[in-house]
């Protein structure tokens, strides 16, 4: 048996599910961020 992971981007915080993408949004709409991988 093979674990492969999650099928998204999802990551659990203080139990509230969030998207990466939506984190690395953000950030690159900070002026100083050039960049966010």
């Amino acid at each position: 048996m093979d674990y492969l992971g999650r099928n998204d981007d999802q990551v659990k915080i203080r139990g509230v599910r969030i998207e990466l993408g939506e984190i690395e949004a953000s950030l690159l709409e900070h002026g100083s961020v050039q960049e966010a991988v």
